[in-house]
């Protein structure tokens, strides 16, 4: 029985059309590329992932609308940039060689992220990086790498020296991934050392894991996600306030934001404040060990008015707690310190080399 569907583009699609035939607005160049940038951010913000439309057809509630918009990732990807080669050379001027102040774009989905700048770079040269990104995959893992290779210039907008791009389900685990830059003019290339780790809740046996360079690897991933808040006091419900939760592990911490929760009270009267998408999306914590290792989350509130937030309250979980468990998963209405209730889901996965490529 198929209770919901889920839509979504794993890339950014692209649009041909033609809105009313000769010479109509959409043939202008400025005017069609406006409709199309429109049309295509649109569906970046609301379809493409981790962005997704559910289509619920199972009415009666036993579908979790939220875990079907926000399912658990699949995959870790470590990705280690190791160098640019043949560097094509951008600065020079009048036949003088200047290098090239090397940098690249990667991009997984929407996130981007830039490396650290190589200066004066000469032609034909290498630049060296040795910089490791950690991807967390979506449902499904058949997802791309896109890379652009740049000159960073003080004046004007940076050179592109190529892009290049790689789809993870073709990878196997500890890969080097050498690509050609398409759009190079000196035949450069950029070099890649992959890591793909599956994400398993069934005991996996895990074993520590490295890098190229020795640095260790996450042996674990936590993902976290908050429902509704109960019984809340006449205190907490008054002025109109906002609702925020802080979840910290270790040394690391999320926060959702404000909009995140909404008012509402039951035909009892009852005052329940149901949880918005924005804060029924997973937060996810890469975990080294789980031995002695605690989730804290902490509730505040702050009035419609503004001032200063408002503690509602605190849990606090083990994460030996949630191991122990057969599937690793926990998911219930547990009490905070204040005595008001909230929904919370834990679920723990153990990272398992990827063998073969998919």
């Amino acid at each position: 029985v198929v209770g919901a569907l889920s839509l979504f583009f794993v890339h950014k699609p692209k649009f041909d059309f033609d809105l009313t035939g000769a010479l109509g607005p959409g043939d202008f160049p400025i005017i069609r590329g406006a409709i199309d940038d429109a049309i295509s951010n649109l569906i970046r913000d609301n379809a493409q992932l981790p962005n997704r439309q559910v289509v619920l057809l199972d009415k009666s509630g036993n579908v979790d609308e939220s875990l079907v918009m926000y399912p658990f990732p699949q995959a870790m990807a470590f990705v280690t940039l190791v160098k640019v080669g043949n560097v094509e050379e951008k600065d020079g001027l009048f036949g003088f060689g200047g290098g090239s102040d090397v940098y690249v774009k990667l991009k997984v989905n929407q996130e981007e992220i830039k490396t650290i700048i190589k200066e004066d770079v000469a032609e034909g040269a290498s630049a060296e990086f040795n910089q490791r990104f950690d991807y967390i995959l979506d449902e499904p893992i058949d997802q791309v790498l896109q890379a652009c290779v740049l000159d960073k210039d003080l004046v004007g907008s940076d050179d592109t020296l190529g892009d290049a791009s790689f789809n993870f389900s073709t990878i196997a685990n500890d890969e080097d991934v050498m690509l050609d830059l398409e759009g190079s003019k000196a035949k450069s290339y950029i070099t890649f050392y992959v890591q793909c780790m599956l994400l398993s809740p069934w005991h996996p046996i895990v074993s520590p894991q490295t890098d190229r360079s020795g640095s260790a690897l996450p042996s674990y991933l936590l993902a976290v996600r908050l429902g509704n808040i109960y019984d809340l006091p006449t205190w907490a419900a008054a002025g109109d306030p906002t609702y925020m939760a802080a979840i910290t592990v270790g040394d690391q911490k999320k926060s959702t934001t404000e909009a995140g929760y909404q008012l509402q009270e039951t035909a009892e009267g009852e005052a329940v404040v149901h949880a918005l998408p924005a804060s029924q999306r997973q937060y996810r914590f890469p975990l080294m060990k789980v031995e002695d290792e605690e989730v804290t989350i902490d509730v505040t509130s702050r009035a419609g008015g503004g001032g200063q937030p408002a503690n509602v309250g605190a849990y606090q979980l083990r994460l030996d707690n949630i191991r122990s468990r057969d599937d690793m998963s926990l998911r219930d209405r547990f009490a905070l310190d204040s005595g008001i209730e909230m929904d919370f889901h834990f679920a723990l996965f153990g990272l398992v080399p990827k063998e073969t490529a998919a």
